[in-house]
């Protein structure tokens, strides 16, 4: 992961790591979605976020932008400086400033775990992964959704109280 704190800053990191293979994720700021084409053509991944209520919605927007320019999008939360509701927080308000909801999912899931390089493990749901979930009571990007269950390695370690 490389933290970029300007457009030129991403534009000077994908000039510098154009011939290299690998996996190169950028940390952006609200204004590197310029970029996003130069960055789809590279085959690169951007981390993005946390979003909150307070943020213009040229930021807000930004996660849209790339997801359609064909960025892989990993939405961070910065816990423990917050809470783990800034996830579903980021990813909600970037399916209200145009980030297909389905995209907005793979956001939480299987593209954090590709970045982080266990993609082998988790982030998906399906036979020889990590049966690590979340069962909300409705969509995780509904604000009203509530954890009902979680489990870790297929194990039941929290039940939410009827």
């Amino acid at each position: 992961l490389i933290f970029c704190a300007a457009p030129m800053d991403v534009d000077a990191t994908l000039r510098t790591f154009r011939a290299y293979d690998g996996s190169l994720s950028l940390i952006h700021t609200s204004d590197a979605h310029e970029l996003a084409g130069d960055i789809a053509r590279q085959g690169r991944a951007v981390v993005v976020g946390p979003y909150d209520f307070g943020m213009s919605q040229r930021t807000l927007a930004g996660a849209a932008a790339f997801a359609k320019a064909g960025v892989p999008v990993a939405f961070a939360a910065n816990t423990p400086l917050r809470s783990g509701e800034a996830l579903r927080t980021t990813a909600a308000l970037a399916v209200r400033y145009g980030m297909d909801a389905a995209a907005a999912r793979r956001a939480m899931t299987s593209v954090p775990a590709s970045v982080a390089g266990v993609a082998d493990r988790v982030g998906t749901i399906r036979a020889g992964m990590d049966a690590d979930l979340v069962v909300f009571s409705n969509d995780p990007l509904r604000p009203d959704a509530r954890v009902l269950a979680v489990y870790v390695d297929g194990a039941n370690v929290y039940t939410a109280d009827q």
